[in-house]
């Protein structure tokens, strides 16, 4: 066999292996990174991304987000250590999220 002959089984075999089922859906889905390397990425990603601008820990768009947030990580059903953050940042999307919770 020539090295191209086996490009495609070996493909086919990697996507296979990386496939998975979701839990919380019952979906399929295909994980090329592990969650051991993911979710240290996710949490990196998150502080260097909340980290940029001044928090707003009170009044009531915080008291918004922590209802609206407690309410998004009960319907996920999920347990995860949810955690959200108001920015004062005017440029920055309005939210995002990471794997990992």
């Amino acid at each position: 066999m020539t090295p191209q002959s086996l490009l495609a089984p070996l493909v086919a075999l990697s996507l296979v292996a990386s496939c998975q089922i979701v839990g919380e859906t019952g979906r399929s889905q295909t994980a090329w990174i592990p969650e051991s390397v993911l979710v240290p990425m996710s949490l990196q990603a998150y502080e260097d991304e909340t980290g940029k601008f001044p928090l707003i820990t009170s009044g009531p768009e915080h008291a918004m987000l922590q209802r609206l947030g407690a309410r998004i990580a009960t319907a996920s059903g999920l347990t995860a250590n949810w955690e959200f953050r108001l920015v004062d940042g005017p440029s920055v999307p309005n939210a995002f999220g990471l794997p990992g919770g």
